[in-house]
């Protein structure tokens, strides 16, 4: 009776050069290509998907994924593009943050102390936007403590 190999091993081993992928190995410097190239590694080498499982932690669908985007893109594809992304626009531009920071040296307008839900409001009315009570926190205590800081009067030791 011949054992047949998993069908992972036979289309994956054809397709990936494990010369190409040592010398990817030896230049990544981000831990997050190193596993992936790994994985490849494995691949080529026809370890079981199960094995490489084990060893990586990473799920059978995501091994595949890496191999399949490797296939098609190349090298460019072991890259952690998540790094290089900008994120969302602040919900307050560099104008309104500093009338922010201003506003909030005083009281606010119903009293008692500046909290993150005042904060929120306030950034509402501002940017005619719902603002969540959590995005007023975040600012209140960005604004605060860079004020803070920037009121600092400590003496410059020599």
């Amino acid at each position: 009776m011949s054992r047949q190999r998993p069908s992972h091993m036979s289309s994956y081993q054809m397709r990936l050069n494990r010369a190409n992928l040592e010398a990817h190995l030896a230049a990544a410097t981000a831990p997050d290509a190193r596993r992936r190239v790994q994985v490849l590694l494995y691949l080529a080498a026809g370890v079981p998907l199960t094995e490489i499982v084990g060893m990586t932690g990473y799920r059978p669908r995501s091994i595949r994924q890496i191999a399949q985007r490797y296939i098609e893109i190349g090298a460019d594809s072991l890259v952690d593009h998540r790094f290089f992304a900008q994120g969302a626009a602040p919900i307050l531009s560099v104008e309104a943050q500093a009338e922010l920071r201003q506003v909030i040296q005083g009281a606010p307008p119903d009293g008692g102390a500046w909290t993150g839900v005042k904060v929120a409001q306030w950034m509402a009315a501002k940017t005619g936007r719902p603002v969540h009570r959590q995005r007023g926190c975040e600012y209140l205590r960005r604004l605060t403590t860079s004020t803070e800081r920037e009121g600092d009067e400590r003496p410059v030791e020599p």
